[in-house]
C-alpha cells in the first residue's frame, strides 16, 4: 500500500447494496455521487435520462446502509440558482459528508449544450457570499470547484462552523492555496487514453502516461512549468492582492480566452476594474 486515499465519482445511478458493499470491501473510502439539483426533472433534462435523479439518491440511500462515506457533487448554473438551498439541504438530509458545488466552467461539452447556464460574475459574487455565509451553520463541509476566490471570502469573513471544527476548513480546495491546476501539491488528471491534464476543468494535453511517467510530464512539462509561475499571469490577475492565494480559475481562463495566463473573466473583481 502507497498510503492513497481511492475515492470515485460517479452518477450513483447503478449503485445499489451490492455494488456499495462491494466497492466499500474493495477499498474504496468514498463516492461522490452527481445530483445536479433539487428538483427530479430538472436533473433528467441535465443529465439526459429523466429517471436519473431518484436513480442518484437511490444510490447514495445505498452507500449510507453499507456505512460508505459519499458527498454530493451538484453544478451551479443559471437557471438553477433558485435550487441552491434545497441543493444544499438534499446533501445534509441524506446523510451525505460534504456538499461539493462545481461552478459550471464552459468546457466543451458545455459550450455545445448548456453555455447560457455559465454564470455571470455578479451571479457567482452572490451564490459564492451565500454560501461562505451558509457554511456557519451548515453541518457538513461545503466546497467550491472553478471558484478558488470563495476561500477567500471564508477567510476574510472568518467563517467559523458551528458544527464540526474550523481547522477542517483548510481540506477545502484553494483554502490557502491558489488554482490547484498543475500545482505541484493540486491537480493533475489522467483520462481513459492515457492523455495527462492539469485539471478536469484545464483541457489542454501535457502528454501520455504510456509515453512518458507521469513524474515526468508532472515535472518538465513547459505547460506546467509556465502554469506554475504566477509572475506569469496577465490582466486583472496578475495585480490583484489575491494573486498568490486564488490566481483565478484557470480552466476558466483557458476555455473563455485560450490563453491560460489571462486574466479570469468570471471573477467580479476583474469586472470592477473593467468599471473604472
Amino acid at each position: 500500500m502507497k498510503g492513497l486515499r481511492v475515492v470515485i465519482g460517479s452518477n450513483g445511478t447503478l449503485i445499489n447494496l451490492e455494488v456499495a458493499e462491494r466497492l466499500k470491501s474493495s477499498g474504496i473510502m468514498a463516492v461522490q455521487i452527481s445530483i445536479d439539483v433539487a428538483k427530479a426533472h430538472t436533473q433528467g433534462g441535465f443529465r439526459g435520462d429523466r429517471g436519473s435523479f431518484n436513480k442518484a439518491l437511490e444510490g447514495a440511500k445505498a452507500c449510507k446502509a453499507v456505512g460508505l462515506p459519499f458527498q454530493f457533487g451538484m453544478t451551479i448554473r443559471s437557471g438553477t440558482l433558485d435550487e441552491i438551498l434545497d441543493m444544499l439541504k438534499l446533501a445534509v438530509d441524506s446523510g451525505a459528508t460534504a456538499a461539493e458545488f462545481f461552478d459550471l466552467v464552459q468546457v466543451p461539452r458545455v459550450k455545445k449544450d448548456i453555455p447560457e447556464g455559465v454564470l455571470a460574475p455578479e451571479e457567482r459574487k452572490e451564490v459564492m457570499e451565500w454560501l461562505a455565509k451558509a457554511q456557519k451553520d451548515c453541518p457538513i463541509i461545503i466546497r467550491v470547484l472553478g471558484c478558488p476566490i470563495h476561500t477567500i471570502l471564508l477567510r476574510e469573513k472568518d467563517v467559523r462552523p458551528k458544527h464540526f471544527p474550523p481547522d477542517l476548513l483548510k481540506r477545502i480546495p484553494y483554502y490557502g492555496r491558489v488554482c490547484a491546476a498543475g500545482m505541484p501539491h493540486g491537480d493533475l488528471t489522467i483520462l481513459p487514453n492515457g492523455d495527462v491534464i492539469p485539471c478536469m476543468l484545464l483541457q489542454t494535453k501535457l502528454g501520455n502516461i504510456r509515453e512518458k511517467s507521469i513524474t515526468q510530464i508532472g515535472n518538465n512539462s513547459p505547460i506546467l512549468l509556465k502554469l506554475r509561475n504566477r509572475n506569469l499571469l496577465e490582466g486583472g490577475c496578475s495585480q490583484c492582492v489575491y494573486r498568490d492565494e486564488c490566481s483565478g480559475c484557470r480552466g476558466r481562463v483557458y476555455e473563455e480566452t485560450w490563453d491560460m495566463l489571462a486574466t479570469d473573466p468570471g471573477c467580479w473583481f476583474n469586472v470592477k476594474r473593467k468599471d473604472r
